[in-house]
């Protein structure tokens, strides 16, 4: 089998995310399988304040200090710019013309990602991490009429700007069915792969055991994990802190700490944790909660079901979907009344919460990023047969 050479594109890398723990943990599995090495090589070019280049098994690290490099509006923590054609030309020179070109994230580095296969006529592929028409509506909705109106027009244009930027790639891979609903229903016409095994179960073991009853009703520990942002929705969640019995910790940053802090003191904030304090945390807590309607998968949610935690979320969103499946947690219609906290609380107490254990692992074995990692090598080597 000839080498399958893939460029990967993207804004996000040195930072802490959703997207950089997905494909870093991708990585590290592939690094592992030596047949990979020999079939498949992967550069994964990113935005860094100076430029690098490092290699780990199939996959070479490419850092590229663009023009206007600084913070991205919104999201602080996050840094791009627009890449020099210049230093993609000499990527190419190094590395060889690649078979397929990867889009992974939808700001500047994947729209010249985007731009370079289609100028050289080269097969792309991208994936849609971001649900773009609940992020234009939580942010859009602002600025133009906080309407019911005003949202679904701001939501339409997020769609819009979904398919305009996936209109040249020839897959786009999915997390679930909501979000590829989402795609279709603009009619984009790609093929439309769905993939959500990205557990990094190397970092995450499965745990094999469950966890002792709890006999007291009045208490719950609850654990928030991700970006300290509008889009997350944190006030529905925070205002249960000031609770008596209530713990809430908030594992993360971003530009609402401060407000947070000030106005929640009693919760518990982490700022950003990895490994084994990140894995204590979670298993600490009787139910990971993420109360945002703009996830598309929630990688957390799968590795909170490895630490054996079910996930509280939103009924109808799409990360809802895979844990309905596998009966993995226990799914709301809003958090803006406490019932939801009394149902937690008495699900916690009973024997549902052991068979929520055991949907925690079963979804959690069929997670694997050897699954995940597997689905996208074959659908690129798919593209390069076609060619």
């Amino acid at each position: 089998m000839s080498l399958c050479k893939v460029f990967l594109f993207s804004d996000t890398w040195e930072q802490i995310n959703g997207i950089s723990s997905l494909y870093r943990g991708m990585f590290r599995y592939l690094a592992t399988r030596r047949q990979v090495c020999e079939e498949v090589r992967l550069t994964w070019i990113f935005p860094s304040p100076s430029p690098s280049v490092k290699v780990a098994g199939p996959v070479t690290l490419v850092g590229l200090r663009p023009i206007l490099y600084g913070p991205v509006p919104r999201c602080p923590e996050l840094k791009t710019g627009i890449i020099n054609l210049s230093d993609i030309a000499s990527i190419e020179h190094h590395f060889g013309c690649p078979d397929v070109v990867h889009v992974a994230t939808q700001g500047p580095f994947g729209l010249a990602g985007r731009r370079f296969a289609a100028k050289h006529g080269i097969r792309s592929s991208g994936f849609c991490h971001t649900n773009w028409p609940a992020y234009s509506e939580t942010y859009l909705s602002r600025f133009v009429w906080n309407t019911n109106v005003g949202k679904r027009v701001c939501a339409s244009f997020g769609s819009q700007l979904a398919k305009r930027f996936f209109a040249h790639c020839e897959i786009v891979f999915c997390h679930t069915s909501a979000s590829a609903a989402q795609l279709s229903r603009e009619e984009t016409g790609q093929e439309v792969i769905l993939v959500s095994e990205f557990l990094d179960t190397a970092r995450f073991p499965i745990c094999a055991s469950g966890k002792p009853p709890k006999t007291d009703r009045s208490s719950l520990v609850l654990v928030y994990v991700g970006r300290l942002a509008l889009e997350k929705s944190l006030d529905s969640l925070l205002q249960y802190s000031r609770y008596r019995g209530i713990t809430v910790h908030v594992v993360g940053d971003g530009p609402l700490r401060p407000k947070l802090i000030t106005e929640y003191p009693n919760a518990i904030y982490h700022g950003y944790l990895q490994g084994p304090a990140l894995r204590e945390v979670i298993e600490a807590s009787d139910y990971l909660v993420l109360p945002s309607t703009t996830e598309t998968l929630g990688l957390v949610v799968l590795e909170a079901a490895a630490c054996g935690v079910p996930a509280i979320l939103l009924r109808g969103e799409v990360p809802s979907e895979i844990v309905e499946h596998y009966s993995a947690g226990v799914l709301v219609d809003g958090f803006g009344s406490p019932e939801w906290i009394e149902t937690a609380k008495v699900v916690r107490a009973s024997q549902r919460y052991d068979a929520l254990l055991k949907g925690c692992r079963a979804m959690a074995q069929s997670q694997s990023v050897e699954f995940g990692a597997k689905r996208m090598l074959d659908a690129w080597r798919h593209l390069v047969c076609a060619s």
